[in-house]
């Protein structure tokens, strides 16, 4: 079994005892061998680099260190939090407003982040059209635009 003798010496005998068992949150940091027990250690004692996380430890495994890059997240989400031994996990992508384009996409690693649709400069005859929900619009031609009656274009 998974045992250790224990006390033997000085005219003891000894008595054999279990081993201990490391957590799902330790690794084993010395084995159970003839004469002494296990030690474990915290997980988080391990260090990764910036772009990694810790993969498989616990339990007395020791794991290893991945990269963050190796993780995906679907649909319309994104990795945040990944690195320093740390696993991080996906969250949903922040959408633009009906008033904000997208200035920035949402990938693997970064939110999406919206620019108000105003942040858009139009030459003085052209005015913003089509802004909005993350769209980026264009500048169009004010003579573009019709009025209908006895109606005049203002603004």
């Amino acid at each position: 079994g998974d045992t250790y003798l224990q006390g033997c010496g000085d005219g003891a005998a000894g008595s054999c005892a279990a081993c201990s068992v490391c957590s799902s949150s330790q690794l084993e940091s010395a084995p159970c061998v003839e004469g002494s027990d296990r030690t474990c250690a915290p997980c988080a004692s391990v260090s990764c680099a910036a772009e990694q996380y810790l993969e498989g430890c616990g339990a007395g495994a020791a794991g290893t260190c991945a990269a963050c890059s190796s993780q995906e997240c679907s649909g319309d989400t994104y990795l945040q939090g990944c690195g320093d031994g740390a696993a991080g996990s996906c969250a949903a992508c922040s959408v633009c407003s009906s008033s904000q384009l997208e200035s920035a996409p949402c990938v693997e690693g970064s939110d999406r982040t919206c620019a108000p649709c105003a942040s858009v400069s139009c030459a003085a005859e052209q005015y913003l059209e089509g802004c909005g929900a993350g769209a980026a619009g264009t500048c169009a031609a004010c003579s573009s635009q019709e009025c209908s009656g006895d109606t005049y274009l203002q603004g």
